[in-house]
């Protein structure tokens, strides 16, 4: 066994929590065999079928698979696994062409590679079928499809209003297209506040600004004395700007001292009918939206800097890059305040 292909994984339980997860022996070494989908191994996503277990907490397994299920099922907390990973490449998931949508529960679809029409649970369904089991489900209690009407239908409005179920982390289906080269609409920056995402994006439009673009921030507080309209800032009411909001016309937006900030969504549609890509440096949270064929994002995560490396320059008035850092999440657009 090379050294190097030896991964130490990190897993954490609670104690009697089923771990979703069965094993063999092969050659006298234990191997995942199956992973129950929706368990706890398969929502974590550390191990795969195939993998070798070789320690548990610095502790040799040997080779029996009973043994092994029964330590894992007493131990709680943080678990160390020393394991053998298969490498096997993950098997892609099928490729389907909806045919036909008029249901709202299940759609009509056909292989792109051959085979006979038939139905697949619609993204509605899906989404309903597992609001019902929260993330964290630790295997007791009621089970899905138990449950009373009434309570059924109490839990579904929860859900729906709740922040811990959000309809885009739902990785259900996604939309693919064969698509010639083409230029990208955006250019989304992500990372850690202060790594100097908007230093790079002021440097590409800078530097390319027939290729790059950027958007200008919405505001409803007043114009300051030496401002114009559209430079930093475009002004508008408080009343438009929360009227817009309402009908989903920004792709995110925040309050800071009573003033409303955001980007509007048809701000970058400005930039990419110019022709050019555009630059975003905006709330991860924001990806679920721009995730489409809409806007095509190139994501880029930037790391932080190492040791002894200074982080992007920043510039513009300290009070508007905090303000803007409260109002959004994330430092992005204020004057043009930089991380």
């Amino acid at each position: 066994m090379q050294a190097d292909a030896v991964r130490m994984i990190g897993i954490r339980k609670r104690a009697g929590e089923a771990l979703g997860v069965t094993f063999r022996v092969e050659g006298e070494e234990l191997v995942i065999a199956r992973i129950l989908h929706g368990g706890m191994i398969d929502r974590q996503g550390l191990l795969h079928v195939g993998d070798v277990i070789k320690e548990v907490n610095g502790q040799d397994v040997g080779n029996s698979a009973t043994q092994l299920q029964e330590l894992l099922k007493e131990s709680s907390g943080g678990i160390t696994l020393k394991i053998l990973p298969s490498y096997r490449d993950t098997p892609a998931p099928p490729q389907v062409y909806i045919v036909n949508r008029e249901d709202p529960n299940w759609w009509q679809a056909c292989h792109v590679v051959g085979g006979a029409t038939g139905l697949i649970p619609s993204q509605f369904l899906e989404e309903k079928r597992k609001a019902f089991v929260p993330k964290d489900f630790d295997g007791t209690g009621i089970l899905c499809g138990t449950l009373s009407g009434r309570k059924k239908k109490k839990m579904m409005y929860l859900m729906a209003r709740s922040a811990e179920f959000d309809r885009h982390e739902l990785q259900i289906y996604e939309e693919l297209a064969h698509m010639p080269p083409f230029q990208r609409k955006t250019l989304v920056l992500i990372g850690a506040q202060g790594v100097g995402r908007r230093s790079l994006k002021n440097r590409l439009v800078l530097l390319n600004p027939t290729r790059y673009g950027t958007t200008v921030p919405f505001t409803s507080r007043r114009v300051r004395e030496g401002e114009r309209d559209g430079q930093s800032y475009r002004f508008v009411t408080r009343v438009e700007m929360e009227s817009d909001i309402k009908a989903g016309r920004y792709l995110e937006h925040g309050e800071y001292d009573g003033n409303l900030y955001g980007t509007k969504i048809h701000s970058i549609h400005e930039v990419v009918n110019s022709g050019r890509t555009c630059i975003l440096d905006v709330n991860p949270q924001a990806l679920k939206l721009l995730k489409t064929a809409e806007f095509m994002p190139y994501v880029v995560f930037i790391g932080a800097p190492g040791a002894g490396r200074p982080a992007g320059q920043t510039h513009g008035r300290p009070g508007e890059r905090a303000q803007h850092q409260t109002a959004h999440g994330h430092g992005s657009k204020e004057d043009g305040g930089g991380e």
